[in-house]
C-alpha cells in the first residue's frame, strides 16, 4: 500500500469516527495535545500522525488503532459513494461548531426550496427533448 492510499484509509476513518462522536476537531486536537491546523492535515489526507497519536485517537475514540489505520473489510477495494465536491463539503461542516452547523443545515435547506437550484436538470431536459 502507497504512503497516499495510507493516508486516504486513515482521513476517511478518522471523518467517520469524528461523526460519530459528535465532537468538533479542535476539541478532539485539543483533548489528544494537538494543533487544529495539524488536526486537519490530517482529516485532509495530507499528513498521518505518528504512531503516538493514534493510539491517543484511539483511546480518545474508544476503538482499536486498526479501526483508524485498516480499510473497513466490506468497503476496501469499493470506490467512495461521495464525490470530492460532497466530501469537501463534509469536511467542512465538521470543521464547524454546534451554531455553525445549525446554520449551515438551514441554508442549504433553504436553497434546496428554491426551484432554480433544484429543478434546473428538469428545465434543461425540456429544452433539449
Amino acid at each position: 500500500m502507497t504512503d497516499k492510499e495510507q493516508r486516504e484509509i486513515f482521513r476517511k476513518n478518522l471523518l467517520n469516527e469524528i461523526n460519530r462522536s459528535g465532537k468538533r476537531q479542535i476539541e478532539i486536537a485539543e483533548a489528544i495535545g494537538v494543533s487544529q491546523q495539524t488536526f486537519n492535515t490530517w482529516c485532509r489526507g495530507i499528513a498521518l500522525p505518528r504512531i503516538g497519536k493514534i493510539e491517543l485517537l484511539a483511546s480518545f475514540f474508544g476503538i482499536p488503532k486498526s479501526a483508524l489505520l485498516d480499510a473497513p473489510a466490506a468497503v476496501a477495494s469499493a470506490p467512495s459513494s461521495l464525490s470530492q465536491d460532497q466530501e469537501s463539503l463534509l469536511q467542512k461542516y465538521e470543521e464547524l461548531n454546534d451554531l455553525g452547523k445549525e446554520e449551515a443545515l438551514k441554508r442549504v435547506s433553504e436553497l434546496a426550496e428554491i426551484q432554480k437550484y433544484t429543478d434546473f436538470e428538469k428545465e434543461e431536459q425540456k429544452l433539449s427533448g
